[in-house]
């Protein structure tokens, strides 16, 4: 992917990502899963057979706006 450029003020966007400590403080790249989230009987969220793809965020260097992708690797 090209370096983007920040949609509201045109300037360079920085790649970064999203960092999830959700899980027993256990650190993880935050993933877009397909679908409406579903709660199993466990009360957590399904995600067994469903597409996931992890996201990259980009932050504009001048006003901080920032853009997120969850292309496929």
């Amino acid at each position: 992917m090209n370096q983007p450029k920040c949609a509201r003020c045109s300037a360079s966007m920085q790649r970064g990502f999203l960092f999830d400590r959700s899980h027993h403080d256990s650190g993880k790249v935050a993933s877009w899963i397909e679908g409406a989230p579903e709660r199993s009987f466990w009360g957590r969220t399904k995600t067994r057979g469903k597409a996931r793809h992890p996201i990259t965020a980009y932050r504009c260097e001048r006003c901080g706006y920032v853009e997120l992708y969850a292309r496929e690797e």
